[in-house]
Order: C-alpha cells, then structure tokens, then sequence
C-alpha cells in the first residue's frame, strides 16, 4: 500500500473495522467548488461550526493553522487526506518508531510475531493543505516532539511522524468524535493530541495531554470528527451577475439595482474604477442606484462586492455603463472669438431643444454658458442652437441645459477666446 494514496472515495473509505456511529450532526461540508468532493472536513466537537483552516493561505512549512468558520469559497478550509494507513504500515515505511507501532499499530508478522488478543492496528491520518484542490505537500503536524502548547502548523507530508494523527479508538474518524493521537508521542498513558484552544475563529491548534475524567469522557475540545465525500449546493463563489444596466433619462428618476450571487450574504457594494453619472448614488448596503442623472453622456465604472465571510471575499464587476440621454455637443462654428464677446456662435449636436409640449410654460428652458456666464440664445432646434458668445478670457467648456439636463464636457464644446490689439 502506498503512505501516500490519496483518499477521493466516500466516507465510507475512512471508516474504521466495526466502528460504532456515535456522535453528533455535524456541519455541512466546506470546500471549495475546485476542491469539491476531494476534500475532507476536520471538526472539533467543541465547536462543529469550525473547521481545520489555513487562515493566512500559506503554503510555506512552519504556516500556522487555526481554525475558521465553515465557508463553501475560502481555500484555506481546503485539506485532504494524503495518508490512511495502518500504523503497521507506518512503522514498516519508516515512519513511526517501534514504540508507537507496538502500542497502536501490533500486526502479527509485520511489526511482532504476535499480537494481545483483542488489540487492534490502529489507523493514522495525514491531512494535507490542498488550495482549490491542488496538493501542496504540506500536512497539518508539529516540528518536533508533541508536548503541552506545541503549535499545530504545516510540516512536509510523509517524512516522518510529525505529520500523522493516529485514531486509537474503535469509533470512526467520520461521523463521531475521536481524539488524534500525534505519533510522535511516546507517553500513552496520557498522550499529546490535537487539541483545539478555543471556540472563537481564528485561534491557533496545538497539542495538549489528553484530558479524560474518571467516566473515560474527554474534553471536547480534544475530540475531532471528518466530514468527506461530498460537496454540498453551498452558495458558490462570490461573483457579480449584473451584466448590463438601463438606459437613464436626463431629469427624470432612476433606480436600478445591482446583484450579485454566493459567498455569504449580506453585501457590500462599492464603485472601484470609473464614476456613476452626476445625481446617481450607489446604496452600499442595497447595491441600488438611484437618483436623478442631470448631465448627458455615456459613464463606465466597475464595482466591487465583499460578503459577510470572515475573512471577508471581495470580487470586481466587469465594465458597466449607463448613457443618460440629454444635449449632446459635437460642433461649434466658430470655435474662437474675441474676448469682448459679441460673436454669433452656431452649436450644433442633439437634444438641443425642449421635447415639444414642454418648453416655455411645460417647465422646460434652454440655456448656454460659456465657461461660468450666460450667453444669449437667440433660436433652438434639436439640432442647433444660435447663441451670442459673452466676453470671457482663455479656453471654457460651452454648457448647453435642457430642462435642467446638461451635456458633457467633450473637447469639441471647448471655445477660445482671443485677444485683437488697436
């Protein structure tokens, strides 16, 4: 038998001979989509809302690992097992001592001539950190020797004991809780085992004596359980689904709103590039946008959406846009005059005029400013308006505003003003 086979089978292939189903529910599984089935959960009875983590994604040896709310999109909840193998088997590849292989793993023939009636051989786990489902080497263990308050961390999977947790125990690692053994110990009276230090998220693992009262009951934050075999219909990925957004008209209310899908609600939203039209704000609680677009044009943006994980994922939309209609420039004739004003300058573009019905007492006006003055309209059409340019000095943008909606600042509604000297 291989010490590294791969478990990608059931839960039933980490079942051990006549194991009794004696513990509680557990939490559904969490992994990855990419991870799925492959995957294994480890749980500590303590909290069963918490599971194995490798909270800060490092693949490096000495990472610490902790544990962390159960999530179907952070890689670091992201373990296999990369070894179920007998201790016996262990020992006969060298990586347990005598002394261990004796105590937990006696097969006659192999690690003695004979065997107490009775005793079993014993299987001892390896979990190893596997992000999206990629094997990264590293198994969850100690560097040393297990004692009192020795940091759980990733170590290189199948070099030797520091990496195996041995089930000592005629219950199964699946669906009960069972105390992991570090093979590294040679105390078993009392041995060292994985123990988890709190039921808050985020706390580091390690090793501790086991604690058993007279009742034979152990503590249960020395008392683990997996989960494997199955990927549940958990939310998914973090992703934005808002594709495209309606068309907005100048001066009217708008209200559109974004969506998104997995991860663990609720959202926030945010713009990240770009910016929304003027008068429209995005609701970061909501995703909605809303208000009343004042400034034709077309405007692109991406935004962001984080979920409620801890740690929190974020995602980024791909390119939206929303055209508000309105006056659009794309002419002046003449594009300069001198800077007493007084010249007759044709803007010609669309939307330059109030819809029919509604200008003068429809509450509809149209106005022109050169820079930050008033220039005087003297005719308007939706194609063209004729304004008297007023005195100005330098380059200004010409604003055109119909019902309240202007045009946007493009270089072609730029006019220069120059100076005649007598």
């Amino acid at each position: 038998m291989s010490i590294k086979s791969r478990v990608f089978a059931a839960a039933a292939t980490l079942m051990l001979a006549g194991a009794a189903l004696t513990g509680g529910a557990l939490a559904a599984n969490a992994e990855t989509q990419s991870c799925g089935a492959s995957c294994v959960e480890l749980f500590s009875s303590s909290n069963p809302q918490l599971i194995l983590d490798d909270q800060v994604l490092g693949q490096a040896s000495g990472t610490p690992l902790t544990t962390s709310a159960i999530s179907n999109s952070n890689q670091g909840e992201d373990f296999i097992v990369s070894s179920d193998a007998t201790v016996a088997q262990d020992w006969q590849a060298g990586l347990v001592t005598d002394a261990v292989a004796l105590h937990y793993g006696c097969e006659a023939g192999i690690d003695s001539a004979t065997c107490t009636a009775g005793e079993t051989n014993d299987v001892a786990f390896e979990f190893e950190y596997a992000p999206n489902g990629a094997a990264t080497g590293e198994c969850a263990g100690i560097a040393g020797t297990a004692a009192a308050g020795t940091a759980i961390t990733l170590q290189p999977c199948g070099v030797g004991p520091g990496t195996l947790w041995i089930v000592d125990s005629s219950q199964a690692i699946t669906n009960s809780y069972v105390p992991l053994i570090s093979a590294t110990d040679t105390n078993f009276s009392t041995p060292y085992v994985l123990t988890s230090t709190s039921t808050s998220a985020g706390q580091p693992l390690e090793t501790e004596t086991l604690q058993e009262n007279s009742a034979g009951t152990v503590a249960g934050d020395q008392l683990w359980s997996l989960l494997a075999g199955s990927l549940p219909a958990g939310p998914g990925p973090l992703t934005v689904t808002t594709t495209s957004l309606p068309v907005a008209t100048g001066g009217r209310p708008y209200s559109t709103s974004l969506t998104a899908a997995g991860g663990i609600s609720p959202y926030s939203w945010s713009v990240s590039s770009g910016s929304l039209p003027p008068g429209l704000t995005l609701n970061s609680s909501t995703g909605q946008i809303s208000g009343t677009p004042h400034v034709a044009g077309t405007y692109s943006f991406t935004v962001t959406v984080s979920d409620s994980e801890s740690p929190e994922v974020t995602v980024t939309s791909g390119t939206l846009s929303i055209s508000v209609s309105g006056p659009v420039i794309t002419a002046l004739r003449p594009d300069r005059g001198l800077s007493f004003g007084g010249n007759l300058v044709k803007i010609t573009g669309t939307g330059l005029a109030c819809p029919r019905g509604r200008g003068f007492f429809g509450f509809c006006q149209v106005s022109v400013r050169f820079g930050n003055r008033q220039a005087l309209v003297l005719a308007d059409s939706p194609g063209r308006i004729w304004a008297i340019a007023p005195p100005g000095r330098g380059t200004v943008a010409v604003t055109v505003t119909v019902g309240g909606v202007s045009n946007q600042a493009t270089p072609v509604a730029l006019y220069r003003y120059t100076y005649r000297h007598f």
